[in-house]
């Protein structure tokens, strides 16, 4: 057949393996990149604000609904890859990047340490891990994430950036704090 789209390659592929984790795992990306996906997770963080103000789900509006379901039926792709393979750590890193996006924090850190303990080298989940301990406001563990994606990969100036960005917050918050002693000696690892 013909492919118009990664979509349709997966699925396809799906069609003729169904525990196929690597087509799971990339079917889901897949969906994720798509606009109107986009769209829907937007809408999903909304619904999960307006629960948690204490309103009835059955009150929302259909379509949010169906956005809500299509983040849930992207988390189970992911989840199937997993679970066919627990040792497959791209499946945990992208379900950790959904958790992060809908706003579900602590599964989203509790996945990336799950990466770094099945690939201790995965850059992108110590980046990640970096960007959401700098934004729940723990600079410190902000600080030694982003040092070891450094010592990963030392070509990435974004990475030197964001430990810029949590070393002036530790320092902020504490000016005597050892990880800004760390970076006024030019010292990037944990």
């Amino acid at each position: 057949g013909v492919w118009h789209n990664s979509i349709s390659l997966w699925r396809h592929q799906l069609a003729y393996n169904p525990n196929d984790r690597i087509a799971l795992n990339n079917l889901a990306t897949a969906y994720r990149n798509e606009p109107e996906y986009r769209e829907a997770e937007e809408q999903y963080r909304s619904l999960v604000q307006l629960q948690s103000e204490g309103l009835n789900p059955n009150d929302f509006d259909p379509a949010a609904k169906l956005a809500a379901n299509r983040v849930g039926q992207v988390a189970d792709m992911y989840l199937k890859a997993i679970a066919d393979d627990p040792t497959y750590p791209d499946a945990y890193y992208n379900l950790a990047n959904l958790y992060r996006d809908i706003g579900q924090t602590s599964d989203a850190l509790a996945l990336y340490g799950k990466v770094i303990t099945l690939k201790p080298n995965y850059r992108g989940a110590y980046y990640s891990l970096g960007q959401l301990y700098q934004k729940a406001g723990q600079p410190q563990n902000a600080s030694i994430a982003f040092s070891r994606a450094v010592a990963l990969n030392p070509d990435n100036p974004d990475v030197y950036y964001d430990v810029i960005k949590a070393y002036n917050e530790a320092l902020r918050r504490d000016p005597k704090n050892e990880l800004y002693q760390k970076a006024r000696e030019g010292v990037f690892t944990a």
